[in-house]
């Protein structure tokens, strides 16, 4: 359109003042010259914008809405026709023919088509590609210690049911030292009890290599004791059994401090303080009699519950046929009294299991109450 307005413009100036072209064409032209030059060339400009204007973004946009709004309605009144029909057939239970509709995709009839029935074209069914899998056995990567590995995947996995004794404790490097080869760098197979994970975010599994029961299989060989801790207790029975077995052959945590069994004794049991356990702790204590004649050197020891709570000796030495009180709270140590340090009530009042050790970790006493 600008060259449209640009020759209307020298039209104007060459009616006006003709003589001014005599610099550019070296003559004058007459008026109608100037006029039929000018003329031609705004028709010409006039007629090519016409045709090479391209549309306006907004209006392919219009134009665009238009048509998705025909093919929308188009496609509609066949669904709405569809669905009258569909319920026709449900209350008159006699299926009419449904008419011809347009090539436009519809939902499928309710019914099966059958003699003349027409049936409702099936729209295309979206593929879903396949879900992965989860894998049924995984590689061990590392073993933390006797009950926790991990697994590919940067997973811990603590093998519930058991408890090992943990970092610094006796029959910590040996319990740790057999689970690396029962199942380092091998594939295992993990069964889940009731609890998926534990506060740490470990996975509580039970855990095969093959047809290797793991977790049973270090009780049985004296490097776990089986430990219950409720709901996951489905092979409680079983791992208590090996437990026995592993006890009565005195293998691993169950072999005997053999010069010393026999002279320590519990001579008394607190579990059940007064009023609440964990407001109370210091009324809940057990008292340790050393039964020969010989001062017995307790540094090292330790005390452990049927659960997870191990109490260490400091440096002590019980005297020949002396006892010692040992609270379940705070307080200063004295000859006579030591003190856990618990922060919680330790022994359960419905019935526990205290087990002494040596400093070599060797069972001197078990006491079930």
């Amino acid at each position: 359109m600008f060259l449209f307005f640009l020759s209307f413009f020298i039209l104007i100036i060459g009616l006006i003042k003709p003589s001014i072209f005599r610099k550019v064409l070296g003559f004058v032209p007459s008026r109608k010259i100037i006029a039929l030059v000018c003329l031609w060339a705004m028709t010409f400009f006039l007629i090519a914008s016409r045709v090479t204007v391209p549309k306006t973004p907004q209006k392919e946009k219009e134009m665009l809405q238009k048509e998705e709004e025909i093919v929308v309605n188009q496609n509609l009144a066949p669904k709405e026709k569809t669905e009258t029909v569909s319920k026709e057939k449900e209350e008159e239970e006699a299926p009419p023919t449904l008419p011809v509709q347009s090539p436009a995709p519809t939902p499928p009839s309710s019914q099966p088509p059958s003699g003349g029935q027409t049936s409702a074209v099936q729209p295309s069914q979206e593929v879903q590609p396949p879900v992965a899998e989860e894998p049924t056995e995984y590689k061990v990567t590392y073993v933390v210690d006797g009950d926790t590995i991990e697994i590919e995947g940067d997973k811990r996995v603590r093998l519930i049911g058991i408890n090992t004794p943990e970092s610094g404790q006796p029959y910590f490097s040996e319990a740790r030292n057999k689970l690396i080869e029962l199942v380092l760098n091998k594939r295992v197979r993990l069964e889940k009890d009731v609890s998926d994970k534990d506060q740490y975010g470990r996975l509580l599994r039970y855990v095969y290599v093959g047809d290797l029961f793991v977790n049973l299989e270090m009780v049985r060989l004296g490097y776990a004791n089986s430990y219950s801790y409720p709901p996951d207790i489905k092979y409680q029975d079983q791992l208590l059994a090996a437990e026995r077995e592993a006890r009565e052959k005195q293998i691993g945590l169950w072999a005997p401090a053999q010069e010393l069994t026999g002279t320590i004794v519990v001579s008394q049991m607190r579990a059940d303080a007064a009023g609440d356990d964990n407001k109370n702790l210091n009324d809940e204590y057990f008292v340790l009699k050393n039964t020969s004649t010989k001062p017995i050197n307790l540094t090292g020891w330790t005390v452990k519950d049927a659960a997870t709570h191990i109490y260490t000796f400091p440096s002590f030495i019980l005297g020949g046929n002396a006892s010692v009180t040992i609270f379940t709270g705070s307080g200063s140590n004295t000859a006579v009294e030591l003190y856990w340090g618990s922060t919680r009530a330790i022994w359960n009042n419905d019935g526990d299991t205290l087990y002494l050790r040596d400093k070599n970790g060797n069972l001197v006493l078990e006491y079930t109450y």
